[in-house]
């Protein structure tokens, strides 16, 4: 999922090259100035007559809609509205009224009004009356939207394009904003920033500005002297801040009026007087223009760059106003002059003014029709195109990711339609005379944008620079299959490793970041990135991938997603089974073995369908799976004796899990008992008891045998030599005939074992009784020698 997300930097207004809107100027003693032509020209006597506040508005093309001194509202013919005749302005204020149009309609107007007694006041006035000459709309007019107020009312568009702020002043340092939309300004919408700084601004008399680009606020008072501040102006907030001072050395002509921004929003520029009076036509005031320089180094708001204003006739304080030509007009009281900065970007003398600068047809007086002040910035806007024209797409778009195609925007819907247009991309493409074209950058970089409008008279020409950023690409990952390699049910990875190559292909700019994430929209938001190794659970961990250019704040919204599985298998753990041990028949170092009786120890439970089980005589081998045993349930051990086989588990599912463990083949040594003679013991007491010495038998069981681990034990059944248990000791007391079962045993591995029985007989022992004397006598042979019969004497000895 590919994501360009774009960074607004700079305030760039959706109203654009609409400045002919300020075309006609009404002011002084019937004075009017047609900028149509491309230069100010003096126009007819219009029916305005006013010491100071004034205020015009033309429409897209220059045509003239209404004027007014905020007490009467004129239409075109000059003519008074007949719903617009005593309205709640005073053409006595310094700023009497200001005249925007209302973004919501394009026939409809606010015509804002102040003064020091009835407030600040909106009307509502609709072209579409009267049959275009327009009418103050019934039941809207003079609706109050703040009561107490200087003689100070500008206005300026809302960063976003959709509204405008309305800003006014009252003793105490508090501005107030108000956005206007729809056809009303709501003053519970208000937003206002008191500066303490400011309450020394305690004259209505004065001016107050806002910059053409809608970030700055300069605010004068004619009294006390020396009185005036630059300000910091939030377009998207309404709020007012950071206050500084404006001053001049020149403490003989420090009583400030007029003021007025240069084009660029960089210097600023003030009237300053001898003398606090006005509505006159004093010849003996001594003025200066005075051009600040703002944030250009230590002491900039006071050492101003001075103007001296010395015409042919002196005249007294005047307003200051930015015309569409790109100069700033001074208002010559009294006087058939207006003072002209001709250069106002211009630091320093390069500025030059000219006090007989523009001469007129009826005199000026201290007024001059104030404007809305984006009107003099020329922009255009971009954002990415989408399908609908970009429809909930932020407009306000200087930064961009490679390939995104941009829409660019030079008009509204009250475009002149007789402007012709022409866009420079800064890329070598050819130029583009599309309204609002699409335009896709070659690559990463920066583009110098210009837009030339042409519109009546005048040429405008509107640069912004378009930042493109390299956009990276999240390539495919493959699925990742771990294994629960020792049972604990996690199992670690660094997928820095192996899946951030994958991510990156072949990409290797530097400023590429890869990140890992759990869920699609913390990849989104590049938040909580995973700790890389990290413990995945058993189971499947989705897992999603951010790859973003890092090499600033705004580039970081350059980034591509894409998404693989860490699927964690709990199944591949190889239990170790108990040892083989087989007894040797013919005591040759080897036996046969059936490897397969281990698998039920080896799965410790789990099921065997699922995995394969092999068998291995290295390690190697079975950490591969290479040369398997061919015959686990008929193998022979290789090595005399003793064999270790190594076994490997392997997991059937997709993650191929894998382990391994071992088990030891013994082959024993197997005893031979050997038999045995049967024997008959003495009873010595003939008393039916008569003990022996069985280990007395142990030469006839081993028989030549002499392996030290052979044990021999002695049992009364079969069934207790086979198992080894209720072994007899000796000496062995023997009542009667009695038939043992040896048993001979490896000591190293008593299931090799064999027996042989043999009994022994308990004999009684004959006793010998006393006989009598026996005598014969010699027969008369005499020889000494006679035969006796023993065998009568028997009966005795028995």
């Amino acid at each position: 999922m590919k994501k360009l997300l774009l960074l607004t930097l700079l305030f760039i207004p959706i109203l654009t090259f609409a400045q002919l809107e300020a075309a006609w100027w009404f002011f002084g003693d019937n004075a009017s100035v047609d900028f149509n032509s491309g230069a100010p020209v003096a126009a007819p006597a219009g029916s305005l007559a006013t010491a100071e506040g004034c205020s015009a508005i033309s429409d897209e093309c220059g045509v003239l809609q209404m004027y007014s001194d905020g007490t009467t509202v004129w239409d075109r013919n000059g003519s008074p509205m007949p719903n617009g005749t005593g309205l709640s302005g005073n053409s006595s204020s310094a700023q009497s009224a200001i005249i925007i149009p209302d973004l919501g309609a394009n026939d409809r107007y606010f015509v804002i009004t102040i003064s020091a007694f009835a407030g600040l006041n909106y009307s509502i006035v609709d072209m579409s009356l009267r049959g275009g000459l327009g009418d103050v709309v019934a039941g809207r007019r003079d609706i109050l939207i703040q009561q107490n107020t200087q003689e100070k009312v500008t206005a300026t568009l809302s960063d976003d394009g959709t509204f405008y702020w309305i800003l006014t002043f009252e003793n105490g340092g508090v501005y107030s904003a108000y956005p206007a939309a729809g056809g009303i300004i709501l003053s519970s919408r208000g937003v206002d920033s008191t500066l303490p700084a400011t309450s020394s601004l305690t004259d209505a008399r004065g001016y107050i500005r806002l910059s053409p680009d809608g970030s700055k606020v300069a605010n004068t008072s004619v009294l006390p002297a020396g009185t005036a501040y630059l300000a910091d102006f939030n377009n998207a907030t309404g709020v007012v801040s950071n206050p500084v001072a404006l001053t001049t050395p020149n403490n003989s002509i420090a009583n400030f009026y007029g003021a007025e921004f240069s084009p660029n929003s960089e210097l600023i520029y003030l009237n300053a007087n001898s003398a606090s009076g006005g509505n006159g036509c004093s010849s003996s005031v001594n003025r200066e223009i005075l051009q600040y320089n703002i944030n250009s180094g230590g002491g900039w708001n006071s050492n101003p760059f001075v103007f001296v204003a010395n015409g042919a006739q002196n005249s007294e304080r005047g307003a200051l106003q930015l015309g569409i030509d790109g100069k700033i007009y001074h208002a010559r009281a009294c006087q058939p002059w207006l003072g002209v900065v001709r250069s106002p970007d211009s630091v320093g003398a390069a500025a030059g003014y000219t006090d007989d600068g523009l001469a007129l047809n009826n005199n000026s007086r201290e007024g001059l029709p104030p404007f809305i002040t984006s009107f003099f910035e020329p922009s255009f806007s971009s954002y990415e195109a989408m399908t609908g024209g970009g429809s909930g797409t932020s407009r306000n778009q200087v930064n961009f990711c490679d390939q995104t195609p941009i829409q660019f925007e030079a008009s509204t819907s009250d475009f002149c339609p007789t402007t012709t247009v022409s866009w420079n991309f800064g890329d070598g493409s050819p130029l583009d005379t599309t309204v609002n074209p699409i335009h896709t950058f070659p690559g990463p970089g920066v583009y110098t944008v210009t837009l030339t409008a042409r519109n009546g008279g005048f040429r405008f020409i509107a640069t912004s620079d378009i930042t493109i950023y390299a956009n990276p690409i999240a390539n495919t990952v493959a699925d990742v299959f771990l294994c629960d390699s020792d049972g604990d049910g996690i199992e670690q990875r660094d997928l820095d490793l192996v899946e951030t190559p994958q991510v990156l292909d072949m990409q290797t700019d530097p400023n590429f970041v890869v990140t890992y994430h759990l869920s699609q929209n913390a990849a989104d938001n590049g938040v909580n990135a995973i700790t890389l190794p990290y413990d995945f659970p058993i189971g499947t961990t989705p897992i999603y991938v951010r790859i973003t250019n890092d090499e600033n704040a705004i580039s970081r919204l350059c980034y591509d997603s894409i998404s693989f599985d860490v699927v964690v298998a709990s199944g591949a753990g190889a239990t170790r089974p108990t040892d083989l041990v087989n007894c040797d028949d013919d005591n040759d170092g080897f036996s046969l073995f059936d490897l397969t009786s281990t698998e039920p120890e080896v799965l410790g439970g789990l099921p065997g369908s699922a995995f394969t089980i092999s068998y291995h005589t290295s390690a190697a081998d079975a950490s591969t799976g290479a040369s398997p045993i061919m015959n686990p349930t008929t193998y022979t051990n290789g090595v005399v004796d003793t064999e270790r086989i190594y076994i490997r588990l392997e997991d059937n599912s997709p993650s191929g899990c894998t382990s391994t463990t071992e088990v030891d083949l013994f082959v024993w040594d197997t005893p031979i008992a050997n038999t045995v003679m049967d024997i008959a013991v003495c009873d010595d007491l003939n008393d039916n008891s008569e003990d022996i010495i069985l280990t007395d038998f142990d030469t006839e069981v081993l028989n030549g045998q002499s392996n030290p681990d052979y044990v021999i034990t002695y049992h009364l059944s079969q069934a207790d030599a086979d198992t080894g248990t209720n072994d007899e000791t000796s000496p062995f007391n023997l009542t009667g005939t009695t038939t043992f079962y040896a048993r001979i045993d490896n000591l190293n591995n008593e299931p090799c074992f064999d027996t042989i029985s043999f009994t022994v007989n308990l004999d009684t022992v004959p006793v010998a009784n006393p006989v009598a004397e026996y005598r014969l006598c010699d027969d008369v042979s005499n020889n000494n020698s006679e035969v006796f019969d023993l065998v009568s004497r028997n009966p005795e000895v028995l």
